[in-house]
């Protein structure tokens, strides 16, 4: 790829698993979110399972 062919093409970030491009303004802050409320339920689900006695 030519230096012109890279400096037209959108910026993206190297991390290990690919490029990514950058995030827009509010991006970070919904995904951090949608992590909590996901982690959240996830604990209510365990707190709501029923204790099993004896091993």
């Amino acid at each position: 790829m030519t230096d012109e062919q890279t400096r037209k093409k959108d910026p993206a970030l190297w991390t290990p698993w690919g490029s990514q491009q950058p995030a827009k303004p509010g991006e970070k802050f919904a995904a951090l979110r949608r992590l909590a409320k996901r982690l959240r339920s996830i604990r209510k689900k365990k707190m709501a399972k029923p204790a099993v006695a004896g091993n």
